[in-house]
């Protein structure tokens, strides 16, 4: 309902009502609610992926590993789209990074769903923040 049209409440969570077919074939995801920060998550997506000067567009499911870093790196480079009560702070771990294509990806700690990518550097740059959403229960 305070959705605006910029980066602030752009997410929404569709509750659907339960059914034992659907969550056998779908079970759900437990949310992560522990951040630890320089912890890796993995993000999972069809997206772009730069590794060091080059980018690949991949057809099957691809993983990457990033490092949660605290708020106020992003809220540094990114500036006031940063919002840490929301927002979640990505690095790479190694020589790759997301670009387009992964918005909406899931970030993955320890199993459980920390939250979906939110925006990157456009340019992909392996030096820059990648943003995701955080979700709580």
């Amino acid at each position: 309902p305070e959705y605006n049209g910029a980066f602030k409440n752009d997410l929404a969570i569709l509750k659907i009502p339960e059914s034992k077919v659907f969550q056998e074939m779908f079970p759900p995801m437990r949310l992560n609610e522990d951040l630890g920060f320089n912890r890796v998550v993995q993000v999972y997506g069809w997206g772009d992926i730069a590794r060091e000067s080059s980018r690949n567009m991949t057809y099957a499911l691809k993983t990457v590993e990033m490092y949660l870093l605290p708020p106020a790196r992003c809220a540094r480079q990114v500036g006031n789209l940063f919002l840490p009560s929301q927002h979640l702070c990505l690095k790479p771990k190694g020589n790759e990074t997301i670009c387009l294509g992964f918005a909406g990806a899931p970030i993955v700690l320890e199993g459980a769903l920390l939250g979906v990518i939110e925006f990157g550097n456009p340019q992909c740059h392996l030096d820059s923040p990648v943003v995701g959403i955080r979700l709580r229960p």
